[in-house]
């Protein structure tokens, strides 16, 4: 049974260690994640700081696509928050995530220069 598991992406450290290079590994982990409880400006505001954590990191790719893979619901990663990525995948699943990842940088790019 751990044979099959090392197999599995989730499970294989190896494909972890781009986390090493990412721009939040010093920070923390509540402000990429959600409180089940939070809402209105609050989580406006932790969200707001985490997307510009994420912006210009060198790993953001990588990081994308790990939320993608584990279909992840409860944080901010690759610089998309769960609504992000969610909204996106439902609405064009034909899409390759190459396709989706590029539509959905230009679409934090807006978001950014919107709340600059």
């Amino acid at each position: 049974m751990l044979n099959s598991l090392n197999n599995l992406s989730i499970y294989n450290p190896d494909n972890f260690k781009w986390q090493d290079n990412a721009a939040c590994k010093e920070l923390p982990v509540t402000m990429f994640y959600y409180d089940h409880n939070e809402r209105g400006p609050e989580r406006d505001y932790r969200e707001r700081d985490a997307l510009a954590v994420c912006k210009d990191c060198p790993v953001k790719a990588a990081c994308l696509q790990d939320a993608i893979d584990r279909n992840d619901t409860h944080s901010i990663q690759g610089g998309t928050t769960p609504t992000m990525r969610g909204h996106k995948l439902r609405s064009v699943p034909e899409y390759p995530i190459e396709v989706v990842r590029v539509e959905m940088e230009e679409t934090n790019a807006t978001k950014t220069s919107q709340t600059s």
